[in-house]
């Protein structure tokens, strides 16, 4: 079990699959056009972002649904490897299956910022 806590809402609980355990950490790099310039400045951001990637199982279409309206939010993200629970941005939530029985998969991406 795993629970997801926006921090401006209520503890959502689900199941996470982390099959095989993904874990990517990059450097962020931005973009920023100065107003009234053509040029483009990039800019490498000295902070990385690591990336938890995994499948999530949702027990019912109702629940799936409010995980849809989390998405884009930043919380607290409690399962297996983080015990205590980690800062993260809640990313994608995308659906690959429904099974009979009103249980949904669906893939799902979290970054820790």
């Amino acid at each position: 079990m795993a629970t997801y806590t926006p921090t401006a809402g209520s503890s959502l609980t689900f199941h996470l699959l982390i099959d095989p355990p993904t874990r990517s950490t990059r450097q962020t790099v931005s973009e920023r056009v100065i107003p009234g310039s053509t040029s483009t400045i990039v800019d490498v951001i000295g902070k990385s972002v690591t990336k938890i990637i995994g499948r999530g199982r949702f027990d019912s279409f109702t629940i799936f649904k409010t995980f849809e309206v989390a998405v884009g939010t930043s919380g607290v993200l409690i399962y297996s490897e983080e015990v205590a629970g980690v800062n993260v941005v809640f990313v994608a939530l995308e659906r690959s299956r429904v099974i009979k029985a009103d249980v949904h998969l669906a893939n799902l991406e979290f970054w820790l910022v």
